[in-house]
């Protein structure tokens, strides 16, 4: 049977006797082991520097990476001998809405990086310098495992007018390559982006300034935006839509807190998906809670949960937008190519020898050339949604505007007759809207048969298949005038739609099987 400890509160005598609750060393160069990798841990060294910005000055740091060195230097205010002594303790600080505010950033990313750091700095003003110097081997042979004491070195400066910090990492814990030495130019610069483009700061990479990149915009550009919380509190920022989708995941917004990156392509508000592969822009929620490497967002808190959900409502329109130019954008010439191969094959299975005895009687004609202006007959079916004329127009104003003029050539098209009358087939991608089916068609006399794939309809963005996708539509589409002409019900269309399908199928099929 267990202890209760309710009970034992309640009815027992203590003794009291205290202990010592002191870390082991160790825990040192444990607090490097939380995952950091090289980007991350030199970014925390640049956040000490950013604190310790002059506001009077422009802030410029130095890092210096090579195979078995960094350096993160800088030209700010710099630490007098109690903050210094102070800053190498574990977990302190006096930072309050500042970048390094948990005290315990610039200890893990050092013993991350490496077994040996040095930390030399000096205020403006003083005769004297101190300096740090931390060896892992050397800390973790001590004999008392609870002495956290350890040297600090003061040195007589020949400027009195010398400030700043440097730290200095050797004997790294990982190969620094010439690859990773860029992705960190690249990080720091859209890390840090607000400080850079603002120049507040100057951050240099192996003397290569960091310059934030900036995203190639569709014409709508960016736009800002501002949320203010019922408490004071606001969230900022910009967003837009990319010219051409990422399908690497590379979209989303940089997020940032009092100027610092804390992530980036950060898919809050909106969804992970290809349609909304588009999306970009910056996010400062300056109130929202970090975690303690800065490596995310308290995703739990009050206050995240609360941005996700304002964030989401602005973003309505955004998404809307997102979807609509992606879903535009599957339909490149590949796809109109492929799409009207299958309404070829589709015109001519339905006067095919296998389908004459089981559909209706019909009559295909293949013409040199085709004038729309010439009648082709009475509506056979009304047509079932008022918004097609709209897109019809929409469509025909579209193709004007990009037209290229082009040499006349000869144009085979595919004419079916249906009760005696011819009609052509057209096909096109359309939004018709969400409310809508996945796809409508138009008739009406004098003008050809005008079947419209709904780019709105849910199964459009989840298909990898587009002019399949199409040519269903198509099938559909014939199979329901046939059997309305011959009043029949839906099951034949349905049935008519399949058989259509079969036989094109079979007919691309053969046409790409390879000669013998």
């Amino acid at each position: 049977m267990s202890i209760n400890p309710l009970v034992v509160l309640k009815t027992k005598n203590f003794e009291i006797e205290q202990i010592d609750i002191t870390p082991d060393t160790s825990m040192l160069p444990k607090s490097g082991k939380t995952g950091y990798n090289l980007t991350q841990a030199v970014a925390e060294l640049v956040d000490n520097s950013i604190d310790a910005r002059s506001v009077t000055a422009i802030l410029m740091i130095n890092v210096v990476i090579q195979s078995g060195y960094i350096k993160v230097e800088d030209n700010g205010e710099g630490m007098d001998k109690q903050i210094a002594r102070k800053a190498l303790v574990l977990g302190y600080s006096e930072k309050k809405n500042k970048l390094g505010e948990f005290g315990i950033g610039m200890k893990a990313a050092c013993t991350s990086l490496g077994r040996k750091f040095r930390v030399t700095t000096t205020k403006k003003g003083l005769r004297e310098g101190y300096m740090y110097e931390y060896d892992e081997e050397s800390w973790l042979s001590r004999k008392n495992k609870n002495n956290w004491t350890d040297s600090l070195r003061i040195f007589e400066k020949n400027d009195p007018t010398e400030h700043g910090t440097s730290i200095e990492i050797e004997d790294l814990s990982r190969r620094v390559s010439k690859a990773r030495q860029r992705d960190v130019l690249k990080d720091l610069a859209n890390r840090f982006a607000p400080f850079l483009l603002t120049k507040q700061v100057i951050i240099q990479v192996n003397n290569i300034d960091c310059s934030p990149e900036e995203p190639e915009l569709s014409n709508e550009g960016r736009k800002n935006f501002e949320i203010t919380l019922s408490n004071g509190n606001k969230i900022y920022g910009w967003y837009g839509l990319l010219k051409h989708g990422s399908n690497t995941g590379h979209y989303g917004f940089n997020t940032f807190r009092r100027g610092r990156m804390i992530t980036n392509y950060d898919k809050i508000g909106i969804f992970y998906h290809p349609t909304v592969s588009k999306i970009i822009g910056e996010i400062n929620m300056n109130h929202v809670p970090v975690s303690s490497n800065k490596k995310g967002w308290e995703e739990e808190s009050d206050e995240y949960i609360e941005a996700e959900r304002l964030l989401k409502e602005e973003f309505k329109v955004l998404v809307s937008k997102a979807r609509s130019s992606s879903l535009d954008e599957k339909v490149d010439s590949d796809i109109r190519d492929e799409t009207e191969r299958w309404k070829a094959e589709i015109v001519k299975a339905v006067r095919s020898e296998d389908l004459i005895d089981i559909i209706p009687p019909t009559d295909i004609r293949r013409k040199r050339t085709y004038n729309s202006d010439d009648p082709v007959g009475q509506v056979i079916v009304e047509r079932r949604d008022t918004r097609i004329e709209e897109i019809r127009q929409e469509i025909k104003e579209k193709n004007e505007r990009t037209r290229n003029p082009r040499k006349k050539q000869i144009v085979v098209s595919h004419f079916i007759t249906i009760a005696g009358r011819n009609y052509v087939i057209n096909h096109e991608f359309a939004h018709l809207g969400k409310d809508k089916g996945w796809k409508d068609v138009y008739y009406k006399s004098g003008e050809p048969i005008e079947v419209y794939t709904n780019k709105d309809f849910p199964a459009y963005a989840a298909t990898s298949d587009l002019p399949f996708y199409a040519a269903i539509h198509i099938a559909e589409s014939l199979g329901e005038i046939i059997a309305n002409v011959n009043s029949e019900d839906t099951n034949k269309a349905t049935e008519y739609r399949e058989l259509i399908l079969r036989k094109a199928a079979q007919m691309i099929e053969e046409y790409d099987l390879p000669s013998d």
